[in-house]
């Protein structure tokens, strides 16, 4: 990067840590540079803007970094062509951003072009939808505004704006998102580096989605309404703060990241924030702890062996295995934190899942109700049910249910043989128990009893009552159609 590239970000940086406007007797102050360069460097970054002025100038106040959401439409435009629903979310987003300042209900509804009774009918549901996180909607004098406890408005827009879930941070350290401002989403993504040197761990997806949303949103509600407008409720009580001591790397790296936040945002943050981050921390899933020393909590080794009790039964596959109880209780340990402290983290890939792994997602799902029913746990929603039938399905896929065979045939053993080599590779999900022949039939049924379904060349006696297929003893194209749709049945019932 060149010098004047690293003047023109130190410039954009310190705008970016000022609500209000800078003088240019300040700003040369801070960047060590004459007041002519400050003047220059202004005129480089807006002349190189492709979204117009990016720093604003007033005679007598100075220079202040103008904050655009691109994806807003601009009021004189022709009207944008979105759904009830986005018109709704990109209203949700201004007034939980801006809370509880008041917004203007032409500014806020200007953009859509629509009727008094649509507006009407958009704050009807905007308030039953917020009322779920304990935030009031407040019409008043034409203006609106929300209300409610700091946390819950950053639950709500961690919920409610997808801008801050559907993010992929590797494309964003590449090209920046339009979304998002350029400078703090990429002093976010070094908070996010910081916390993995110094626990030498690396945070998965989704929880580094998680961790930049969090930080991303603090800053972002810091710009929109000032700390002043932050409502923490009650202060931290000394129990909350002692539970920080449980994992005393967590705490300080906690201490550390706000401190960085701090500095970014030229404020003093309260303590709540090192609480707040603390819990997310903890309740994220970290790769590179020394696992051979990892101790669950009681807590934590019951669940999961309750889990995998119920899934195994429900699925009739042996599942217990310390691969799978070691992979899930690792998962079970962050999730009761984010239970505790009402976090959600995004399953993107859920509607997939649901899709892909529809027995398992259902059985999971039954089991997870049970849970937090034994356990005395908030409901585990779909989102963490996705996560938990990945790991299950993982096992199945490696272990398949297989349909247990016989094969009988008549038309002699190196026949029969033929017939099992041929089955068992082409149809990889049947498990050949053994080969057998007509005249004892009866007795091989008495020493397999869980068998599943019967492949013979011959049509059977009406008075076997397992599942059967007739099929040739070369196994055509048409035998092997009919074969996997039998197994296919077979499986699904089970």
């Amino acid at each position: 990067m060149s010098p004047v590239e690293r003047r023109k970000q130190a410039l954009l940086y310190t705008l970016s840590n000022h609500r209000d406007f800078v003088t240019a007797d300040e700003l040369s102050g801070v960047l060590d540079i004459s007041t002519k360069s400050v003047y220059r460097l202004i005129k480089q970054i807006n002349e190189e803007s492709r979204d117009g002025v990016l720093i604003s100038s007033e005679k007598g106040r100075g220079f202040k970094l103008e904050y655009r959401q691109s994806h807003m439409p601009v009021s004189d435009s022709k009207p944008v062509s979105i759904t009830p629903i986005e018109r709704r979310n990109k209203i949700m987003e201004e007034l939980l951003f801006s809370a509880p300042r008041e917004k203007g209900v032409c500014e806020i509804y200007e953009p859509f072009y629509i009727s008094e009774n649509v507006m009407a009918s958009d704050e009807r549901i905007i308030a039953d939808i917020l009322q779920k996180y304990a935030i009031k909607l407040i019409r008043k004098n034409r203006t609106l505004r929300v209300t409610g406890n700091e946390s819950n408005i950053r639950r709500a827009i961690k919920d409610l704006i997808q801008s801050t879930e559907m993010i992929d941070l590797g494309q964003l350290e590449i090209q920046q998102d339009q979304k998002f401002n350029k400078y703090d989403a990429e002093f976010v993504l070094n908070q996010i580096r910081d916390i993995e040197q110094n626990l030498h761990i690396v945070l998965p997806h989704p929880y580094n989605i998680n961790i930049f949303s969090h930080i991303y949103i603090l800053i972002s509600r810091f710009r929109k309404a000032g700390l002043r407008s932050f409502n923490y409720g009650v202060n931290i009580s000394k129990a909350e703060l002692n539970k920080m001591d449980t994992d005393l790397n967590l705490k300080e790296i906690s201490v550390k990241i706000v401190k960085n936040i701090e500095r970014y945002l030229n404020t003093t943050l309260p303590d709540h924030e090192v609480y707040f981050l603390f819990q997310y921390l903890i309740s994220s899933r970290m790769q590179g702890k020394e696992e051979e020393k990892e101790i669950f909590a009681d807590t934590v080794q019951e669940i999961t062996q309750f889990f995998i009790k119920q899934i195994e039964e429900k699925s009739a596959i042996r599942l217990s295995s310390k691969k799978l109880f070691t992979n899930l209780a690792r998962h079970i340990k962050p999730l009761l934190n984010r239970l505790e402290h009402g976090i959600h983290v995004k399953n993107n890939l859920l509607e997939q899942i649901k899709l892909e792994y529809a027995r398992i997602f259902l059985d999971v799902e039954e089991v997870a109700d049970a849970v937090s029913e034994k356990f005395h746990l908030s409901k585990i929603n779909e989102d963490e049910v996705g996560f938990i039938t990945l790991y299950f399905a993982q096992i199945l896929e490696e272990n398949p249910n297989k349909v247990k065979s016989l094969i009988m045939c008549t038309t002699g053993i190196g026949t029969s043989e033929l017939l099992k080599v041929k089955i068992g590779k082409k149809i990889p999900d049947i498990e050949i128990l053994d080969v057998i022949s007509t005249r004892n039939i009866h007795s091989v049924l008495e020493k397999f009893p869980n068998v599943d379904l019967i492949i013979s060349t011959v049509k059977l006696d009406a008075s076997i009552e397992v599942p059967s297929i007739v099929i040739s003893a070369m196994l055509t194209i048409d035998d092997q159609e009919r074969l996997l749709t039998r197994v296919g049945e077979l499986q699904d019932g089970k």
